[in-house]
This record gives structure tokens, sequence and C-alpha cells, in this order.
């Protein structure tokens, strides 16, 4: 099942979190209504917390997009310097739909959300 959080758009990051835990009980339970399971145009999918490390999503139609989320894992990186250092990465993988969204813009929005991601690492 793939709840839909509707007008996620206008919601901060506290309220979608209490939608998601909020729709991910009523699947649990089986209550959730068709209408909380439709109309959705994008969609954020976790395997990491399964130990995947990486994966490709399958985009859900008529969805326009997902976005997979793998596991944390350390690895190696290069300084400015030379020197070589650990560092936590999170495998990120969007899927498209080129009939609704061109590879240009999506990638741009894969760039802004990673350079996000570094600058505000508690998020």
């Amino acid at each position: 099942m793939v709840p839909v959080i509707k007008n996620a758009s206008d919601l901060s990051i506290e309220q979608i979190s209490a939608e998601v835990k909020k729709l991910a009980g009523a699947c649990r339970e089986g209550s959730i209504s068709p209408d909380n399971l439709s109309g959705g145009s994008f969609t954020l999918t976790n395997l990491g917390m399964l130990g995947v490390e990486n994966f490709t999503p399958v985009l859900n139609t008529p969805e326009v997009a997902i976005l997979g989320v793998g596991g944390i894992a350390l690895k190696p990186k290069r300084t400015e310097s030379g020197a070589i250092e650990y560092v936590d990465t999170l495998p990120l993988s969007l899927t498209i739909d080129h009939q609704g969204v061109d590879g240009a813009p999506a990638a741009r929005f894969l760039q802004t959300l990673v350079e996000n991601l570094e600058e505000n690492p508690g998020i």
C-alpha cells in the first residue's frame, strides 16, 4: 500500500511526519480508506530501514516521480587536501515519467535535495 499525504506542500515537516505515522498505522490496522491511497503525484520510499543499501524504485502509475532512499553507509571520501576520510552516505535514486517531467529539472531537484541534506544533516 502507498498512502497519500494530501497537500503535502502546505504542511510543515512535523505535520508531514504526524500524517505519515497516522496513515502507516491505518495501513497496519487495515482501516485505511481508498481515498488515502489515491491522488498522489510523487512517492518517497525508504528501504534503508530494511537493510537495503541501493535500489531503483518502480514508478506508481499515474504518478510522475518516485524517490528511493537506501541505507546509510560509511564510505571513503577524498578531502580537498587529498586525505581520505570516512563519511556517512545516503543513497538516493529518482525514477521519473518523462511524459510528465523532463530529466533536467528532475536532476536539478535531486541536486538541490542533496545540497539541502548536506547543509542540514539533522533534518
